[in-house]
């Protein structure tokens, strides 16, 4: 027995363009695809207000051997992909980040197509303690507020640097909870980044098993991982980590298996598997095996042929 895998194809790639032109989503999405194998990738991107295409998302998908990108964007985007128009092919999978309209259309599309993950609206989770610089944290906070729909949490189990984050006037929302529930509460909300500065970064770390992407220590922005470090940015939104994984290359490939038996070998276990189709109430399955070794007579009185 072996596992097979094979690239899937046609892809939809979605990039946004409605805060800012995510040239780096490009990347992010065509190269893995690429080095999967993908032979055709069908990109869409929305247009501005004059009806043009990002010439940097453009550029860079041309760059990359995309040739086939439609100025189509939101929920109709998602939909033409997965259905087929006069123009846009239909895809077998569609993957890539987008607004809650977005996102939305590709859970109620699954199962019509593949997709890679709820990858919605963007996300941050900062988990700090007293040894947490403040402005590294409010930095991090910030850079997620300037996505228009991002949210922003901060979580500590740690009252003395809440209350310096509260007279710092740090963005978004702050949660306190007790130390023992903090991993809970972590790995409860399944964030899409989730980042740990403070003494016991490492350590929690490792507790940590439900989050798109972790960023341990001071020095490991959010940003890194947006643009250098190396995983994919496509990341499950929306407590969606809890089951889902990040867009890789893996999220391209399709896997089945190959079975090939000699006639010893089948012959060795067919005892076993006549017992279990009997146990299940199947006897087509148990006289499929049985009828390899005490073939069906020939209508002449005779034995088939093996």
């Amino acid at each position: 027995m072996e596992r097979v895998f094979n690239p899937i194809s046609p892809v939809g790639i979605y990039i946004p363009a409605g805060t800012a032109p995510l040239v780096s989503t490009v990347l992010m999405t065509v190269v893995p695809a690429r080095v999967a194998g993908v032979r055709e990738i069908v990109l869409v991107t929305p247009p501005d207000r004059r009806g043009r295409a990002n010439p940097a998302v453009v550029a860079t998908a041309a760059w990359l051997g995309v040739e086939r990108i439609f100025k189509i964007g939101g929920a109709q985007a998602v939909a033409a992909l997965a259905f087929g128009t006069r123009q846009v092919p239909r895809v077998a999978k569609i993957v890539g980040p987008g607004n809650e309209y977005v996102a939305a259309a590709k859970r109620l599309l699954y199962g019509r197509v593949d997709i890679d993950c709820p990858a919605g609206p963007s996300e941050v989770v900062v988990c700090a303690d007293r040894t947490a610089p403040v402005e590294f944290v409010k930095a991090e906070l910030a850079a997620q507020a300037e996505h228009r729909q991002g949210l922003a949490v901060l979580v500590t189990a740690d009252r003395s640097f809440a209350r310096k984050m509260l007279a710092a006037g740090g963005p978004g929302v702050m949660r306190l909870v007790t130390p023992g529930r903090l991993v809970d509460e972590l790995n409860g909300l399944a964030p899409e980044h989730l980042v740990l500065i403070g003494r016991s970064a490492a350590g929690l770390a490792r507790r940590i098993d439900r989050a798109g992407a972790v960023f341990v220590g001071a020095y490991s922005p959010v940003a890194l991982g947006d643009y250098l470090a190396g995983p994919s940015h496509v990341l499950p939104t929306g407590g969606a980590a809890a089951a889902f994984s990040g867009l890789s290359v893996l999220t391209f490939l399709r896997s089945s298996s190959r079975i090939a038996w000699s006639r010893s070998g089948l012959k060795a276990w067919a005892r076993d598997l006549e017992a279990l189709a009997e146990l299940e109430g199947l006897p087509a399955h148990r006289l499929s095996v049985n009828r390899r070794f005490s073939p069906v007579p020939a209508r002449g009185g005779r034995a088939a042929e093996k």
